[in-house]
């Protein structure tokens, strides 16, 4: 299991992997994970947080829509989900 506040790191690779069309999100999404290690961790430097926040905010709507998009094309199901469980 992936833990999501790495979204920056293995989950952007992996969203990618599935689709190219999220490898336009990979410099939101590592912001996003420097900005919460910074946030929730003593000793982060807090400067930069909050600084790209309408950029983030208008990646991370674009992203959800790409999402939805295929869920509405799967029937509201990942493929993942679609396919049986591995026994």
């Amino acid at each position: 299991m992936k833990r999501t506040r790495w979204i920056g790191c293995p989950l952007a690779a992996e969203a990618a992997r599935r689709d190219t069309r999220f490898t336009q999100f990979a410099k939101v999404a590592q912001s996003l994970t420097e900005q919460f290690w910074e946030q929730h961790y003593p000793g982060g430097d807090l400067a930069e947080v909050g600084s790209d926040y309408y950029e983030q905010r208008r990646a991370v709507g674009e992203m959800a829509g790409l999402i939805e998009g295929e869920l509405r094309q799967t029937g509201g199901e990942s493929p993942r989900q679609a396919q049986p469980p591995a026994v």
